[in-house]
């Protein structure tokens, strides 16, 4: 995900040839964030949307809510994160993910991003399920009618994981849609 166009022809080559001769396999899906910025995502998004409606009746139609615009992301196809971890004690999102982290947890580790390895993973995804998610609800009796399964850390099997710059996300199953 992310723009290609301002890398080299061999990379957008080599980008394009891996796509092609995993696009069949099944099992694990990896999203690459090459030249990525969250803003120009959204831009994009409400671009082919006011696009779509001039071809189809005009922009007097369009109608746009959190579905419509979900659907014009560069990660439709993708579940929403429910942890993003954040390496080198860093406080921002820095213009990832921005649409789609909307109730991701939040995990900050002092680690530095060349030092990150999979017990610092299982660490944050540890602390992710000491969490109580409310999904913009005030309480626990939000979650009534909400399905969110919480797995002990020794079941946990790792759905997705992401990284960009320093930044990595996972998504733990089950995964269950909260918008």
């Amino acid at each position: 995900m992310g723009g290609n166009t301002n890398c080299r022809k061999t990379c957008r080559s080599a980008w394009r040839g891996r796509a092609e001769s995993t696009e069949k396999n099944g099992g694990m899906v990896l999203t690459l964030a090459l030249n990525y910025s969250a803003r120009s995502e959204l831009v994009d998004a409400f671009r082919a949307m006011v696009s779509s409606a001039s071809r189809n009746g005009g922009v007097e139609h369009l109608r746009i809510d959190e579905e419509t615009v979900a659907r014009h992301l560069y990660t439709s196809h993708l579940p929403d994160p429910d942890l993003v971890v954040r390496t080198s004690g860093e406080m921002r999102l820095s213009n990832f993910l921005l649409w789609q982290l909307a109730y991701a947890e939040i995990y900050v580790t002092a680690t530095l991003w060349p030092d990150f390895r999979g017990m610092h993973l299982l660490e944050g995804i540890a602390e992710y399920q000491k969490r109580e998610r409310r999904y913009g609800g005030l309480n626990h009796a939000s979650l009534e009618h909400a399905s969110v399964s919480h797995v002990k850390l020794n079941q946990v099997s790792l759905n997705q994981v992401s990284l960009n710059h320093g930044e990595a996300r996972a998504q733990a199953e089950p995964a269950k849609s909260h918008r």
